[in-house]
């Protein structure tokens, strides 16, 4: 571990030279992520030998001056087993109250995203999932979890990957509750997932929003071969009190009809909004009238409009999607003049 001055050249405050090697044990110990606690310590996360031919988790904490925490595991290392075979910290992400969430990747052909929690001194924090571990898998070849991120509403959020068959791989995020189970309210069962291309996608990163929307990036596989970057932003699925709009009976012929306003209630932020065969407008702004799918706030009104049909006696309707309520809005022009 190194750390710069704000010119570029070592700073000497830190073990006197800038720089620390950090003894971990065995062979093929690495190092692949750092993150700063509140206090000015320093937590890296990666793998080390644990024996019997495998790597593990490893978190090692350095004092803010560079020197092994002695407060923390043994001499400042903590290493974790989830499988027989090779498993690695790949991200970390330090909670307020010190406490330490890792993700990585697990070993094996069938292996899931690790996920574990330690208390401050470096113990598994047993209060999540009863014992400060949880594998996650997404099918049954090889997941990897590359990044971990904490919501402002304490749940924990991690990114990767997940094998679809062969060399095929797709996006996959999990979210897990503070108490480490998966939080069924997102996704399927607290697992997404996201195909981009018939190859090789991956998320490397991850962040929350303060008003609980993800924001994933990473590469996708072009049938090139190229690898291109993406960003992907998700949504957290909810549903509004119910809506309506009033149907309209003997409208003109191909007369533009409106409908509304209907307040947008029992949303806790911003949902995703959409309108099929018409269009609609968030505040009912005469000239903000789109097609096009959005968000709209909580505590917003919203208007739908469409064309009439072009012959008499005949209806036609306009569905707007909320989160995952659908309210309709039908129009039926007047009979043909005798």
């Amino acid at each position: 571990i190194t750390r710069l001055n704000a010119d570029g050249t070592p700073d000497t405050t830190f073990n006197g030279t800038g720089s620390v090697v950090m003894p971990m044990g065995g062979v093929y110990a690495t190092l692949t992520t750092v993150a700063l606690q509140a206090d000015g310590a320093i937590v890296a996360g990666g793998t080390a030998y644990g024996g019997g031919g495998n790597r593990d988790f490893a978190l090692v904490r350095l004092t803010p001056a560079g020197a092994p925490d002695a407060t923390f595991g043994t001499a400042g290392l903590v290493t974790t087993s989830f499988t027989t075979l090779d498993d690695s910290v790949q991200d970390i992400a330090i909670q307020p109250d010190s406490r330490i969430v890792a993700a990585g990747s697990t070993g094996g052909a069938d292996s899931g995203f690790g996920i574990a929690r330690y208390n401050a001194n470096g113990s598994l924090d047993t209060t999540f999932n009863g014992s400060g571990q949880v594998l996650t898998s997404f099918g049954p070849g090889a997941d990897e979890a590359r990044a971990v991120t904490l919501a402002a509403d304490g749940t924990i959020i991690a990114a990767g990957s997940w094998q679809v068959a062969g060399v095929d791989r797709d996006v996959a995020v999990a979210r897990y509750t503070a108490g480490g189970a998966l939080d069924t309210s997102f996704g399927t069962g607290g697992k997404v997932t996201l195909t981009l291309g018939a190859r090789q996608d991956a998320a490397f990163a991850v962040a929350a929003t303060a008003d609980g929307r993800i924001l994933v990036a990473g590469y996708h596989e072009a049938v090139s071969g190229v690898l291109e970057p993406f960003i992907a932003r998700l949504v957290a699925e909810q549903s509004p009190a119910p809506f309506s709009f009033a149907p309209q009976a003997g409208v003109a012929i191909g007369a533009i009809v409106t409908a509304g306003p209907a307040s947008i209630t029992g949303l806790t932020g911003p949902a995703p909004i959409a309108v099929h065969d018409g269009a609609y407008s968030i505040d009912c702004d005469a000239g903000g009238y789109t097609t096009l799918p959005g968000t709209i706030p909580a505590g917003a009104t919203v208007c739908v409009r469409h064309a009439a049909a072009g012959v008499p006696s005949s209806s036609r309707t306009t569905a707007l999607t909320v989160g995952s309520y659908t309210a309709t809005f039908t129009s039926t022009t007047g009979k043909a003049a005798a």
